[in-house]
C-alpha cells in the first residue's frame, strides 16, 4: 500500500457526514463527502474511490439501491462498499451483504473499529487489485504456454526420446520436436547442445553420465530453458542395452509439468489470501464438520478460546462453551435449516472466563452442492454491553448536569440580590460598623459565588482546546474546601479522621483549562479518600521546577501492586466495585498530557500512593483588564431592565436609579408592548424568562430600534461560542459582585448607544 487512498462517504446527515470526515481526513484519507445517494453515483463516475463509507437510510436514491447500482456497473463493481447504519436488524446486514456490501458498521461507532475496518478493506481492495493484475499477467503467460502445450499434446502427452554413449539422439517423437519446435530432422544424430543453451546441456549430460553408470532409472524435476522460456519437465531416465546387455545409451520421458506448478503455486495463494481474509475478521470464525468438530479456526478464536490453533483442531466444538448441549443443538440447527442467526451462547476461555456471543451459521458445499460444513461466527458482546452501560452512565452525567446548571442559575439570581446590596450599603454607608457587617456579608457571599461558579466547571467543563493562564494554588485551596464534606464529614460521621495537608510554594500561574484542573484535582482527592477505608492523611506539595510546575499528591492509603500502579492510567480500568467508570485517572493522563505537562505514581501495597504532575507553566503575557474610567459615568440614560427575578430586579434599579431613569419589566411581552425606537439608550435582559427568552427577546428589541445597546445580565452560564451571545453588545454574570465594574459596563453601553445615533 502506497498512499491512504481516496474514500468517498455518502450520508444525508451532515453531523455524521462532518464526523466521519473529519475523523477519515484526521488520519490522513482523501475523504470526498456526499449528501445523497444520486451525488455519490455522479462522484462515482468521476472517478472511482478506493472506498466507498454509505448510509442506507437517505431520502432520494436509499442507500441499497445506491449499492445495487455500483454492483451493476463494471466501472465500480470491484470497489468495496462498508454499509453505516443505526440499524440492527439482521434483515438489513443480510440484504446489505447480499448486494455486495463488503462490510456493515452499526451507528454508533467506536472510531478505533471504524478506522480498522476501513484500513482493512482499502488494503483488500489494493491487495484485490493487485491479485487480479497478476492473475491477469499469469493467465497471458499461461495462455501461451498452453498454445505450446496443445502443439505437444497434439502428437502425444509426453516427449519420449534415445541417446547413444556420446548423447546423440537416436530417436525422438512427435512430442519432443513439438516441445523443442523443431523437426525430426533437425534433432537426430545431434546431441543436447545443439537444442539446449550451454548451461542446460551441461547439466543433461552429466544426468546422462549417472543413469548409465548407475543401471538404474532415475526420475527428477529437471527445470529447462526452451525458447528463452524456463519450462518444469518430470523426466524419467534409464539405460538403454545391447544385445549383449551392455549399456548402449539412454532412453528418456518426459512430461511438461510447469502448468502444475503454477497451478499449485496460485492454489498456495489463494489458501493464503483466503486465510488473510478469516484472520482479518475480529471475531472468532470456526468451521465445524457433520460429526461436530472443528475443522479450521482464525486467530480471533484462538483469543476468544485461550487455545492454540493446532489444539483446536479436531476437538469436539460442544467442548468450548459452558453449556455444551446449546452449543450442540446450534450447530445442527444450522445443518439442518441452513442457516443460524444471532444465536446466543456462553463461550469459556481456557482460564475460566465465560464471554456472551452471539453465533451466526451457515453451511457450505463442495462442488457437487453436498453439505460438508457449517461456517460460523461469534460476534463477542462484551464491547457492547459495556457500551450500553457507559451511554447510561453518560445519561445520567447529562441530567445531572442539567440539574446543575439549573441550581447554578438560581442561585447566582439569589446571591445578586444579596451582594449588590451589601456591596451598596458598604459604598454609601458611613457608619463603621455596617460597612464591618457589609464587608462579612460580601465576603461570604463571594465564596459561595465561586463555589457555585466550580459546581458548573466541575459538571459543564469549558472548550478542552482552550488553554488558559491558571493559579494553580488558588484552585487547589478552592478544591479542598468545595471537597470539605467528603474528606472530613463523611469520615467524621464514621467517626474516623482525615487530614489534608498543603504545602503550596510561591508559583507562577500554569498553562491548562479550569474545569479539567479542577475535575483532575477533585478525582484525585476522592480517590485518595477511598483509599483510606479506616482514615489517613493526604497531602499536596507544589514547588517550581524550571519550566513546570511540580504538584505531588500523596496519601497514606491502602497502596496498589506494580500490575495496578502500571495499569491506573488506562481507560476504563478500575479496582472499585460497583461504582466508578475507570475513566478518572484515564482522563486526568489525557488532559495534563494536552496541556504539555507528565504524570507518575508511585505506590506499594500498604504505603499509600503518590501522583507526580509535572505542570507547564503559563509563557506568554496575561493580559490585565484596563481599570475603569470615572468619566464613563458622567452620562445619564435611559434604562430598560427586564428581568422576572422581582429581588434582582429590585436590586438593578436601586443600584441603577441612582444615575439612571430605569423602567423594570417582570415580563418580556409586556416590555415589548412598551417599547419603542427611541425611547432607551440601554435594555438589560436575563436570558431564561416565562413568556419568551432573552435571546429572543433582543432579536427583536434590535429589530425595532438597532441603536439600542442590549446588555445580558443572567445566572445561566454561556459558552464562549454560544451563538445567543451574538444578539448581545455586552455579556455580565450573575451575580453582581463589583458595582464599579457593572456602572462600567452600563457606561460603555450608552458610549456605544451614542455612537450608533450619530
Amino acid at each position: 500500500m502506497t498512499g491512504k487512498g481516496s474514500i468517498l462517504v455518502v450520508d444525508d446527515s451532515v453531523e455524521s457526514l462532518q464526523l466521519l470526515t473529519e475523523i477519515l481526513v484526521g488520519e490522513g484519507y482523501q475523504v470526498r463527502p456526499a449528501d445523497s445517494g444520486a451525488l455519490a453515483l455522479a462522484s462515482v463516475a468521476a472517478a472511482p474511490p478506493a472506498l466507498i463509507l454509505l448510509d442506507i437510510h437517505m431520502p432520494g436514491l436509499h442507500g441499497f439501491e445506491v449499492c445495487r447500482r455500483l454492483k451493476a456497473s463494471e466501472e465500480s463493481r470491484r470497489i468495496p462498499v462498508m454499509f453505516l447504519s443505526a440499524s440492527t436488524e439482521a434483515k438489513e446486514r443480510v440484504e446489505g451483504l447480499r448486494l455486495g456490501a463488503a462490510d456493515f458498521i452499526s451507528k454508533p461507532f467506536q472510531r478505533e473499529e471504524l478506522l480498522a475496518r476501513v484500513q482493512t478493506h482499502l488494503e483488500l481492495h489494493w491487495l484485490n487489485a493487485k491479485l487480479e493484475q497478476q492473475v491477469e499477467e499469469r493467465t497471458a503467460a499461461l495462455q501461451r504456454s498452453q498454445a505450446l502445450l496443445q502443439q505437444v499434446v497434439d502428437g502425444t502427452q509426453d516427449a519420449i526420446f534415445v541417446k547413444d554413449l556420446e548423447g546423440r539422439f537416436l530417436l525422438v517423437n512427435s512430442g519432443l520436436c513439438h516441445a523443442m519446435g523443431t523437426t525430426k530432422e533437425e534433432v537426430i544424430g545431434k546431441d543436447v547442445r545443439a537444442l539446449f543453451s550451454p548451461d542446460d546441456a551441461l547439466w543433461l549430460m552429466e544426468k546422462d553420465r549417472r543413469v548409465m553408470a548407475a543401471e538404474a532409472p532415475q526420475t527428477d524435476e529437471e527445470v529447462l530453458t526452451i525458447k528463452g522460456n524456463q519450462r518444469v519437465f518430470l523426466a524419467t531416465e534409464g539405460p538403454v542395452y545391447d544385445a549383449r546387455g551392455r549399456v548402449a545409451g539412454v532412453f528418456g520421458v518426459i512430461r511438461d509439468v510447469t502448468e502444475r506448478k503454477l497451478a499449485e503455486e496460485a492454489l498456495r495463494r489463494a489458501n493464503a489470501y483466503n486465510r488473510s481474509l478469516l484472520e482479518a475478521s475480529l471475531d472468532p470464525l470456526v468451521t465445524i464438520s457433520p460429526e461436530g468438530k472443528i475443522m479450521d479456526v482464525n486467530q480471533a478464536t484462538e483469543t476468544a478460546t485461550g487455545y492454540p490453533r493446532e489444539e483446536l483442531i479436531d476437538t469436539d466444538f460442544c467442548d468450548y462453551f459452558a453449556e455444551p448441549e446449546t452449543a450442540r443443538r446450534g450447530y445442527q440447527r444450522a445443518f439442518h435449516d441452513g442457516l443460524v442467526r444471532d444465536y446466543p451462547m456462553e463461550l469459556r476461555h481456557r482460564d475460566g472466563r465465560v464471554i456472551s456471543v452471539l453465533y451466526n451459521a451457515s453451511v457450505y458445499r463442495d462442488e457437487a452442492g453436498t453439505v460438508i460444513g457449517v461456517f460460523a461466527a461469534a460476534r463477542d458482546l462484551t464491547e457492547r454491553k459495556r457500551l450500553e452501560q457507559e451511554l447510561i452512565r453518560i445519561q445520567r452525567l447529562r441530567a445531572v448536569g442539567e440539574l446543575s446548571a439549573g441550581v447554578c442559575h438560581n442561585l447566582n439570581n439569589l446571591l445578586t440580590g444579596v451582594l449588590t446590596p451589601a456591596d451598596l450599603l458598604r459604598m454609601t454607608s458611613n457608619d463603621a460598623k455596617t460597612q464591618r457587617l457589609a464587608d462579612m456579608i460580601l465576603e461570604a457571599g463571594t465564596r459561595a459565588a465561586e463555589l457555585v461558579h466550580r459546581l458548573h466547571l466541575s459538571v459543564r467543563g469549558t472548550n478542552a482546546e482552550t488553554l488558559l493562564p491558571l493559579a494553580l494554588n488558588k484552585i487547589i485551596d478552592g478544591v479542598v474546601e468545595m471537597t470539605r464534606p467528603k474528606w472530613k464529614d463523611e469520615p467524621e460521621a464514621k467517626g474516623l479522621a482525615i487530614e489534608v495537608y498543603t504545602e503550596l510554594a510561591a508559583a507562577p500561574t500554569i498553562k491548562g483549562t479550569p474545569s479539567e484542573l479542577n475535575d483532575l484535582l477533585i478525582n484525585l482527592l476522592f480517590n485518595a479518600v477511598d483509599a483510606m477505608p479506616e482514615g489517613g492523611r493526604i497531602s499536596i506539595r507544589t514547588t517550581l521546577e524550571e519550566q513546570f510546575v511540580r504538584l505531588d499528591f500523596t496519601d497514606t492509603g491502602i497502596g496498589m501492586d506494580e500490575e495496578t500502579r502500571l495499569r491506573v492510567f488506562e481507560p476504563f480500568f478500575t479496582t472499585k466495585m460497583d461504582v466508578g467508570s475507570g475513566l478518572g485517572l484515564s482522563t486526568l493522563h489525557n488532559s495534563v498530557t494536552h496541556w504539555g505537562g507528565t504524570v507518575a505514581v508511585a505506590s506499594a501495597p500498604g504505603k499509600g500512593a503518590t501522583f507526580n504532575l509535572r505542570l507547564p507553566l503559563w509563557q506568554e503575557e496575561i493580559q490585565v483588564p484596563p481599570s475603569p474610567s470615572p468619566a464613563l459615568a458622567a452620562r445619564t440614560g435611559r434604562i430598560l431592565v427586564i428581568e422576572d427575578d422581582p429581588v434582582v430586579g429590585g436590586v438593578l434599579k436601586e443600584v441603577l436609579g441612582a444615575y439612571h431613569q430605569v423602567e423594570l419589566f417582570t415580563e418580556g411581552q409586556q416590555a415589548l408592548e412598551q417599547f419603542a425606537a427611541g425611547r432607551y439608550d440601554v435594555a438589560i435582559l436575563d436570558l431564561g424568562m416565562p413568556g419568551i427568552s432573552g435571546d429572543q427577546l433582543a432579536r427583536r428589541i434590535q429589530a425595532i430600534d438597532p441603536a439600542v445597546a442590549r446588555i445580558l445580565f443572567s445566572g445561566w452560564v454561556l459558552e464562549a461560542d454560544d451563538p445567543r451571545r451574538a444578539l448581545f453588545d455586552l455579556v455580565l454574570q450573575k451575580p453582581l459582585r463589583d458595582l464599579v465594574a457593572f456602572e462600567e459596563a452600563v457606561a460603555q453601553a450608552l458610549i456605544l448607544r451614542d455612537q450608533r445615533t450619530q
